[in-house]
């Protein structure tokens, strides 16, 4: 689904003023084949340098696991957002979903952004908004 501007679309939504005023914290990491471990210690950085917080001596050496329990610590009651862009492959799953919200969206890109800051209030175990109706 490349060239469509998907990439466009979410940059102007992330830099838009009011978006930023909306989160504590914002971070914009490019998925590639890159390890967990990469993407894991980039967010970090851009996290606690964005929050004007010195980035935790010795990141480089954390295993995953103890790259995600930082992060969660550092986030925890905390508004935020986190773009991924450039994810080449998708679990079946959210596959699906996500043509479904686009379906349902018509490819209206205003629509899509909507519901996406709607689904983000959302109990993430309740799935009865975005089920196809019979």
């Amino acid at each position: 689904m490349g060239g469509l501007g998907k990439t466009t679309l979410v940059k102007k939504v992330y830099d838009d003023v009011k978006v930023e005023k909306s989160f504590q914290h914002h971070a914009w990491i490019t998925v590639s084949s890159s390890k967990i471990e990469d993407l894991l210690r980039d967010l970090i950085q851009q996290l606690f340098e964005e929050g004007g917080k010195p980035v935790p001596q010795g990141i480089g050496t954390l295993n995953a696991d103890r790259l995600k329990a930082l992060l969660n610590y550092f986030l925890r009651q905390k508004k935020y957002i986190i773009i991924l862009d450039n994810v080449n492959a998708c679990p079946p799953h959210l596959n699906k979903l996500s043509q479904g919200i686009l379906k349902r969206c018509e490819g209206l890109s205003l629509a899509i952004v909507a519901i996406g800051g709607v689904l983000a209030t959302k109990d993430q175990n309740r799935k009865g908004f975005l089920e196809e109706r019979n």
